[in-house]
């Protein structure tokens, strides 16, 4: 069995959430059971999308969805 962690994210780096966002990526790679941590990201335009990509490079289980959505 395999863990799904789904975090949903737009402009993080705008909003002030960069840090946030690289403690949860690194909180969730941490974890000691087998697990995906799969980032949907609205298509920001602030950078969030190549840190996300970045951090990809460092972290296998990290997956990214980028692309426009309708929102909530």
């Amino acid at each position: 069995m395999k863990l799904t962690c789904l975090t949903a994210t737009y402009n993080a780096i705008d909003a002030g959430n960069r840090e946030n966002l690289i403690r949860c990526i690194n909180s969730v790679a941490a974890l000691d059971v087998p697990h995906e941590h799969i980032i949907i990201d609205g298509a920001s335009t602030d950078g969030t999308e190549k840190l996300v990509r970045m951090l990809q490079r460092k972290i296998d289980s990290l997956v990214l969805i980028s692309e426009r959505d309708s929102g909530i």
